[in-house]
């Protein structure tokens, strides 16, 4: 009880704080970013007051982690964030703005009162985080597998905690809104009708992203046909493990990625029976599915923890783009360091065959990808990926089969 009420407490100080907003952005903070520009230096001056907070569950509500993981976070990135000049802000000021932004997505105009410091100044503070968090963290906490060592053991991953075999990864994706003054290019006006870009995701076991791509605009038709993925998988440019057969099955299948209905049927990607007309083909739904939760599972953890995400982003499209792969680096670093980070996943009980919906879901919401309406038509190309499945399908059912999966798709 003590750590909620000192909560509402740091919020209502903060609340007090952010009250005259607007008249400090006109009058105040003008003359100095003028004498800022013309002294070479970045529009920034030193708060008059850090917000400062008591204990983790305050830091962990408004920027989005523990005390110790804000500072390895800030030790990685202070070469970055540092600056020479005295008069600007420290790196650990500058971070805390970034991740307040991306955790509560409070607009700018709530930081800029909160910090006393101006709109615009925010703004580009923001920006700067988010390329650093990009140029410094991608390669360390973003990584696609390269070889296929890396990927069989991925695919090991899956086998074992989500019993699917030769898994590459579950994929899917979901549109980033966002409002641009500059941008009148109708290719980023989504099928509802708002700006956006997309942002497709591959996730491994342990919720963590894989690969992550957010450059295609709303009005895409096909995102994924235009990712670096699809081209590495549809040309064999990733080192995937060759086809190996299966426990109690003659023919040799391949390793695929798993996807949902806004994905088309590939021989390397494989997605439910459009018409489950037979009990093998409701168990083989079901089983994907189960497999194919991850990634859901992480979008929505990583939805509901930068709140961001769900707002009306008030950035440039390339800009929009880097938040989206910042955060899920960010997402990728709490997993990691952070144990109550995954706390509130969408889990199922095996014992009682039942779906525990996530504790995201209340706090997460996010605009699906249109899903693929036109019927197979079957080519060369989708009469193998429609054998494959079948392959999958007779595995689930036989050797591969757990003991659940006849109650899960015949609940009583």
């Amino acid at each position: 009880m003590a750590r909620e009420i000192q909560l509402i407490h740091d919020i209502l100080k903060i609340a007090q704080v952010a009250a005259d907003l607007e008249d400090r952005d006109k009058a105040e903070d003008l003359p100095w970013k003028e004498n800022a520009r013309r002294k070479g230096h970045a529009p920034i001056r030193t708060i008059p007051k850090a917000c400062t907070f008591t204990d983790d569950t305050s830091l962990r509500a408004l920027h989005g982690m523990t005390w110790t993981a804000f500072g390895k976070l800030l030790k990685q990135l202070r070469g970055r964030l540092d600056r020479k000049n005295p008069t600007l802000l420290p790196a650990e000021t500058r971070l805390q703005m970034a991740l307040r932004y991306l955790t509560t997505g409070d607009s700018f105009s709530t930081l800029a009162g909160i910090y006393r410091v101006g709109k615009s100044s925010i703004k580009y503070i923001v920006e700067e985080v988010i390329k650093a968090i990009v140029k410094e963290l991608k390669g360390v906490c973003l990584q696609t597998p390269q070889t296929e060592e890396e990927w069989l053991d991925v695919a090991k991953q899956f086998e074992e905690l989500w019993n699917f075999p030769h898994c590459l990864g579950s994929l899917d994706g979901h549109h980033i809104a966002f409002r641009s003054k500059t941008v009148k290019d109708d290719s980023y006006t989504n099928y509802r009708q708002f700006q956006s870009i997309i942002m497709l995701a591959l996730v491994d076991a342990h919720h963590r992203f894989l690969y992550v791509d957010a450059s295609s605009p709303g009005g895409a038709t096909d995102a994924f046909t235009e990712s670096t993925l699809y081209n590495g998988l549809e040309s064999n440019l990733l080192n995937i493990p060759h086809e190996k057969p299966l426990l109690g099955l003659n023919e040799e299948l391949p390793h695929v990625v798993l996807a949902d209905k806004g994905f088309e049927l590939q021989p390397w990607l494989m997605k439910q029976h459009e018409i489950p007309s037979t009990i093998e083909k409701k168990i083989f739904n079901y089983r994907l599915n189960r497999a194919h939760r991850v990634v859901v599972n992480a979008l929505g953890i990583m939805s509901s923890s930068f709140r961001a995400l769900q707002t009306e982003i008030k950035l440039e499209a390339s800009m929009v783009e880097k938040l989206v792969i910042a955060t899920s680096i960010l997402h990728n670093f709490l997993v990691r360091e952070e144990p109550e980070y995954l706390k509130g996943l969408e889990k199922e009980d095996t014992d009682l065959v039942t779906l525990i919906p996530g504790e995201w879901r209340k706090n997460s919401l996010f605009m699906e990808l249109a899903p693929h309406g036109a019927p197979i038509q079957l080519d060369g190309s989708e009469n193998v990926a429609c054998s494959i499945r079948d392959g999958f399908t007779m595995y689930v059912n036989a050797s591969g089969a757990v003991p659940w999966q006849m109650d899960a798709v015949n609940p009583m």
